[in-house]
Protein backbone atom coordinates (compact mmCIF):
# COMPACT_ATOMS: atom_id res chain seq x y z
CA UNK A 1 0.00 0.00 0.00
CA UNK A 2 2.93 2.37 0.54
CA UNK A 3 4.46 1.39 -2.57
CA UNK A 4 0.89 2.70 -4.22
CA UNK A 5 0.88 6.24 -2.70
CA UNK A 6 4.32 6.72 -3.31
CA UNK A 7 4.32 6.01 -6.97
CA UNK A 8 1.56 7.66 -7.61
CA UNK A 9 0.68 9.42 -10.60
CA UNK A 10 -0.53 13.20 -11.12
CA UNK A 11 -3.29 11.54 -13.63
CA UNK A 12 -4.08 8.64 -10.44
CA UNK A 13 -4.07 11.96 -7.67
CA UNK A 14 -6.33 14.05 -9.64
CA UNK A 15 -8.67 11.52 -10.11
CA UNK A 16 -8.43 9.99 -6.05
CA UNK A 17 -9.28 13.87 -5.03
CA UNK A 18 -12.35 14.23 -7.48
CA UNK A 19 -13.60 11.15 -5.87
CA UNK A 20 -12.71 12.03 -2.01
CA UNK A 21 -14.21 15.51 -3.32
CA UNK A 22 -17.57 13.67 -4.85
CA UNK A 23 -17.79 11.33 -1.32
CA UNK A 24 -17.23 14.36 0.87
CA UNK A 25 -20.20 16.55 -0.81
CA UNK A 26 -22.85 13.16 -0.63
CA UNK A 27 -22.12 12.37 3.07
CA UNK A 28 -22.48 16.29 3.46
CA UNK A 29 -25.82 15.85 2.08
CA UNK A 30 -26.82 13.28 3.98
CA UNK A 31 -25.41 14.96 7.46
CA UNK A 32 -27.49 17.85 6.01
CA UNK A 33 -30.95 15.67 5.93
CA UNK A 34 -30.59 14.11 9.30
CA UNK A 35 -29.54 17.72 10.48
CA UNK A 36 -32.65 19.27 9.09
CA UNK A 37 -35.29 16.58 8.93
CA UNK A 38 -34.30 15.42 5.33
CA UNK A 39 -35.40 18.96 4.04
CA UNK A 40 -31.56 19.84 2.86
CA UNK A 41 -31.33 18.39 -0.61
CA UNK A 42 -28.63 20.71 -1.82
CA UNK A 43 -26.04 23.61 -0.67
CA UNK A 44 -28.58 25.71 -1.27
CA UNK A 45 -30.98 24.48 0.22
CA UNK A 46 -29.04 24.41 3.26
CA UNK A 47 -27.73 27.99 2.68
CA UNK A 48 -31.52 28.95 2.63
CA UNK A 49 -32.40 26.66 6.08
CA UNK A 50 -29.76 28.28 8.17
CA UNK A 51 -30.87 32.00 6.77
CA UNK A 52 -34.23 31.52 8.39
CA UNK A 53 -33.14 29.62 11.22
CA UNK A 54 -31.12 32.64 11.74
CA UNK A 55 -34.17 34.95 11.16
CA UNK A 56 -36.22 33.23 13.78
CA UNK A 57 -33.86 33.89 16.17
CA UNK A 58 -33.51 37.43 15.50
CA UNK A 59 -37.30 37.48 15.77
CA UNK A 60 -37.47 35.77 19.41
CA UNK A 61 -34.93 38.03 20.80
CA UNK A 62 -36.48 41.15 19.58
CA UNK A 63 -40.08 39.48 21.30
CA UNK A 64 -38.17 38.88 24.08
CA UNK A 65 -37.21 42.14 24.46
CA UNK A 66 -40.08 43.67 23.87
CA UNK A 67 -41.19 41.42 26.68
CA UNK A 68 -39.04 42.54 29.38
CA UNK A 69 -39.47 45.97 28.29
CA UNK A 70 -43.27 45.77 29.14
CA UNK A 71 -42.46 44.46 32.48
CA UNK A 72 -40.30 46.60 33.39
CA UNK A 73 -42.80 49.31 33.13
CA UNK A 74 -45.45 47.62 34.55
CA UNK A 75 -43.15 47.52 37.45
CA UNK A 76 -42.48 51.26 37.27
CA UNK A 77 -46.09 51.84 37.10
CA UNK A 78 -46.24 49.65 40.44
CA UNK A 79 -43.98 51.32 42.20
CA UNK A 80 -44.91 55.13 41.03
CA UNK A 81 -48.65 53.83 42.56
CA UNK A 82 -47.38 52.60 45.37
CA UNK A 83 -46.00 55.39 46.05
CA UNK A 84 -48.70 58.11 45.58
CA UNK A 85 -50.91 55.50 48.43
CA UNK A 86 -47.81 56.35 50.22
CA UNK A 87 -48.36 60.12 50.01
CA UNK A 88 -52.16 59.95 50.29
CA UNK A 89 -51.42 58.09 53.63
CA UNK A 90 -49.16 60.34 55.01
CA UNK A 91 -51.30 63.17 54.31
CA UNK A 92 -54.66 61.20 55.89
CA UNK A 93 -52.40 61.02 59.21
CA UNK A 94 -51.07 64.17 59.05
CA UNK A 95 -54.36 65.69 58.64
CA UNK A 96 -56.18 63.56 60.48
CA UNK A 97 -57.47 65.62 63.73
CA UNK A 98 -56.14 65.26 67.18
CA UNK A 99 -59.29 64.63 69.63
CA UNK A 100 -58.44 65.65 73.19
CA UNK A 101 -60.68 65.25 76.12
CA UNK A 102 -60.42 68.72 77.66
CA UNK A 103 -62.96 70.46 80.31
CA UNK A 104 -64.92 73.19 80.04
CA UNK A 105 -63.08 75.13 82.45
CA UNK A 106 -59.68 74.93 80.31
CA UNK A 107 -60.91 75.22 76.98
CA UNK A 108 -61.25 79.01 76.84
CA UNK A 109 -56.96 78.76 78.28
CA UNK A 110 -56.09 76.31 75.79
CA UNK A 111 -57.86 78.58 72.84
CA UNK A 112 -56.05 81.41 74.34
CA UNK A 113 -52.62 80.22 74.18
CA UNK A 114 -50.55 81.72 71.00
CA UNK A 115 -49.44 78.32 68.70
CA UNK A 116 -45.94 77.14 69.58
CA UNK A 117 -42.91 77.78 67.68
CA UNK A 118 -42.06 73.63 66.93
CA UNK A 119 -45.70 73.30 66.34
CA UNK A 120 -45.50 76.11 63.62
CA UNK A 121 -42.52 74.72 62.10
CA UNK A 122 -43.26 71.44 61.92
CA UNK A 123 -46.92 72.26 59.97
CA UNK A 124 -44.70 74.69 57.51
CA UNK A 125 -42.75 71.94 56.87
CA UNK A 126 -45.16 69.31 56.11
CA UNK A 127 -46.78 71.66 53.99
CA UNK A 128 -43.45 71.82 51.98
CA UNK A 129 -42.97 68.35 52.38
CA UNK A 130 -46.27 67.23 50.89
CA UNK A 131 -45.23 69.93 47.66
CA UNK A 132 -41.97 68.07 47.26
CA UNK A 133 -43.87 64.76 47.14
CA UNK A 134 -46.33 65.95 44.15
CA UNK A 135 -43.23 67.10 42.52
CA UNK A 136 -41.54 63.73 42.60
CA UNK A 137 -45.17 61.99 41.16
CA UNK A 138 -45.59 64.45 38.85
CA UNK A 139 -46.84 62.23 35.76
CA UNK A 140 -44.74 64.10 33.08
CA UNK A 141 -41.74 62.46 34.89
CA UNK A 142 -41.09 58.98 33.03
CA UNK A 143 -42.29 56.53 34.92
CA UNK A 144 -38.90 54.63 35.53
CA UNK A 145 -37.10 58.08 37.11
CA UNK A 146 -40.38 58.44 39.03
CA UNK A 147 -39.82 54.61 40.54
CA UNK A 148 -36.08 55.77 41.18
CA UNK A 149 -37.59 58.92 43.48
CA UNK A 150 -39.96 56.45 45.20
CA UNK A 151 -36.61 54.32 47.01
CA UNK A 152 -34.58 57.14 48.11
CA UNK A 153 -35.86 56.83 51.58
CA UNK A 154 -37.54 59.74 53.39
CA UNK A 155 -35.53 59.69 56.55
CA UNK A 156 -33.10 62.42 55.45
CA UNK A 157 -34.97 64.97 53.05
CA UNK A 158 -31.97 66.16 51.76
CA UNK A 159 -31.86 62.96 49.96
CA UNK A 160 -34.57 63.21 47.44
CA UNK A 161 -34.61 67.41 47.59
CA UNK A 162 -31.05 67.06 46.31
CA UNK A 163 -31.90 64.18 43.62
CA UNK A 164 -35.25 66.43 42.68
CA UNK A 165 -32.65 69.52 42.36
CA UNK A 166 -29.89 67.41 39.79
CA UNK A 167 -32.89 66.79 37.66
CA UNK A 168 -34.16 70.40 37.29
CA UNK A 169 -37.52 69.82 38.67
CA UNK A 170 -37.40 72.86 40.91
CA UNK A 171 -36.46 75.68 38.92
CA UNK A 172 -35.62 78.87 40.17
CA UNK A 173 -37.11 78.04 43.87
CA UNK A 174 -35.11 75.19 44.00
CA UNK A 175 -32.66 77.15 46.90
CA UNK A 176 -35.83 77.33 48.76
CA UNK A 177 -36.37 73.59 49.22
CA UNK A 178 -32.67 72.91 49.79
CA UNK A 179 -33.01 75.48 52.16
CA UNK A 180 -36.45 74.44 53.70
CA UNK A 181 -35.03 70.14 54.16
CA UNK A 182 -31.67 71.32 55.49
CA UNK A 183 -33.71 73.65 58.26
CA UNK A 184 -35.72 70.38 59.21
CA UNK A 185 -32.82 68.09 59.20
CA UNK A 186 -31.30 70.45 61.87
CA UNK A 187 -34.02 70.57 64.33
CA UNK A 188 -36.31 67.60 63.75
CA UNK A 189 -34.47 65.66 66.45
CA UNK A 190 -34.71 68.64 68.89
CA UNK A 191 -37.89 70.53 68.10
CA UNK A 192 -38.19 71.82 71.43
CA UNK A 193 -35.23 74.32 70.35
CA UNK A 194 -37.30 75.53 67.57
CA UNK A 195 -37.39 79.25 68.28
CA UNK A 196 -39.59 81.95 66.27
CA UNK A 197 -37.14 82.94 64.09
CA UNK A 198 -37.08 79.54 62.45
CA UNK A 199 -40.81 79.26 62.64
CA UNK A 200 -40.92 82.63 61.01
CA UNK A 201 -38.70 81.75 58.57
CA UNK A 202 -40.01 77.68 57.70
CA UNK A 203 -43.17 79.27 56.48
CA UNK A 204 -42.05 82.20 54.99
CA UNK A 205 -40.04 79.19 52.93
CA UNK A 206 -43.52 77.44 52.51
CA UNK A 207 -45.10 80.68 51.39
CA UNK A 208 -42.35 81.16 48.34
CA UNK A 209 -42.13 77.33 47.12
CA UNK A 210 -46.48 77.68 46.92
CA UNK A 211 -46.45 75.05 49.13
Amino acid sequence: MDTFWTTMNEAQATVIAAGVTCLAALIGVGLGGLLFGNKVKSLEDALKITTQLARDATVSLQSFQFQLETITQQVSATMVATSEVRAKQVEAEEERPVVLEVAPADAALIASQPELPRDAFKSSWQRIAKKIESIANDESIDGRIRARYLRIPRYDWREIVGALNFDGHFGQGAHRFLRAAELWESFKRRMREVTDDDAALMRQLAIDVRA
